[in-house]
């Protein structure tokens, strides 16, 4: 598992929902580089982070681990 498709995953998922980085980091009480730096793979998040990031975008939290090639 590579935090490379971490972030891939979440840029997707966010934006299939709509949702803008600003309007996720507030959800998960943090800020936008926050989102930022998770999506470019800067920085990994949290396992408490990451299950917040699932329900927020109410998806199953293996969809965030999936392999790019999986898709």
């Amino acid at each position: 598992m590579d935090f490379k498709d971490f972030g891939f995953n979440l840029a997707v998922h966010r934006q299939k929902r709509n949702m803008s980085a600003y309007e996720l980091s507030g959800r998960l009480g943090k800020s936008s580089g926050y989102i930022s730096k998770v999506e470019n793979h800067k920085i990994n998040p949290t396992l408490s982070v990451i299950l917040d990031i699932a329900i927020i975008l109410e998806i199953d939290v293996r969809e965030l681990f999936k392999p790019q090639n999986e898709k």
